[in-house]
C-alpha cells in the first residue's frame, strides 16, 4: 500500500487500475481484465479521484504518475 503525499493510502487494487487507466481501458476493459464488475471499477475510479483530489480519472493518473504512485 502506498501513501499519497496528503496521507491517503491507495491499495494494490486502486494502483493496478491506475495502471489500467493510463494505458486508456475502458471500466469495462478493465473489468473484463480484472475479473470484475464494471460497476466495481467505476467504484475504484471514484475513490481514486476523490483520494488524489482529481476531477476524473485521466487527471488521477496524472497525478499518480507526478507523485510517484505509478
Amino acid at each position: 500500500m502506498r501513501l499519497t503525499p496528503d496521507g491517503f493510502k491507495i491499495t494494490g487494487r486502486e494502483r493496478q487500475i491506475l495502471m489500467l487507466v493510463s494505458q486508456n481501458l475502458t471500466s469495462k476493459q478493465i473489468a473484463l481484465q480484472l475479473f470484475l464488475s464494471t460497476r466495481t471499477v467505476d467504484s475504484h475510479c471514484y475513490k481514486i479521484c476523490r483520494k488524489l483530489n482529481a476531477s476524473d480519472r485521466f487527471e488521477a493518473v496524472i497525478l499518480a504518475r507526478q507523485r510517484g504512485l505509478i
